[in-house]
């Protein structure tokens, strides 16, 4: 029976979950409650399954994967990210936690599925190394998202100074642009948050 199945969390319709969630995340007690209970982490590995396999089933063959933020279920899951990270105490608080870098598997070249916001943030926004290129299997999908990510969250004043001071963000993404051998999207993105960040100094 149809109306028996439970669909996945990105496939939810729940009037006002979005809003609760950034309500929540919006004080530290909110944010290790979720974590406690296991939404962080399905967020995080049903997030990176979606960006894998391109959004699309994995029984589907992908010969070209479509554009994830016109896919609604990526864009649904693209929204429920950014309801746990645009809060500033939030993002600062999971920036600030201890991490582990998890070590390439010697056999496939590849690291396991990421299981916090932190890994998902250090991989896809914030990639500063061919190493962590080569371990993206949709290496332009993966990094054109996190670059959508990056750019609503530096909207936000607190965040953009956040970022500028921790991570150095403009000449990080300038830096990129220097490096970059082709004109594609990503450099589009890339040139499109530094005009914004400019606007916003």
């Amino acid at each position: 029976d149809d109306d028996k199945i439970v669909k996945p969390w990105y496939q939810r319709r729940v009037r006002g979950y979005g809003y609760m969630v950034s309500q929540i995340v919006g004080i530290p007690a909110g944010l290790v409650a979720l974590e406690r209970s296991g939404f962080i982490r399905q967020l995080s590995q049903n997030l990176w399954w979606l960006l894998e396999n391109g959004g699309a089933p994995v029984e589907v063959p992908i010969t070209q994967p479509p554009d994830p933020f016109f896919e609604g279920v990526v864009l649904k899951a693209m929204t429920s990210l950014i309801q746990v990270l645009i809060s500033y105490d939030s993002l600062h608080s999971i920036l600030n936690t201890p991490h582990k870098i998890v070590p390439l598997d010697p056999d496939t070249f590849r690291q396991p599925e990421p299981s916090t916001l932190q890994d998902i943030i250090d991989r896809i926004i914030l990639i500063d190394s061919s190493q962590k290129s080569m371990c993206l299997m949709n290496f332009e999908i993966m990094q054109i998202f996190g670059l959508r990510i990056l750019s609503i969250l530096l909207s936000s004043l607190d965040i953009l100074m956040y970022f500028v001071d921790k991570y150095d963000i403009i000449t990080f993404l300038l830096q990129c642009q220097q490096e970059s051998k082709v004109d594609n999207k990503v450099s589009h993105f890339r040139t499109w948050i530094l005009y914004n960040v400019y606007c916003i100094v």
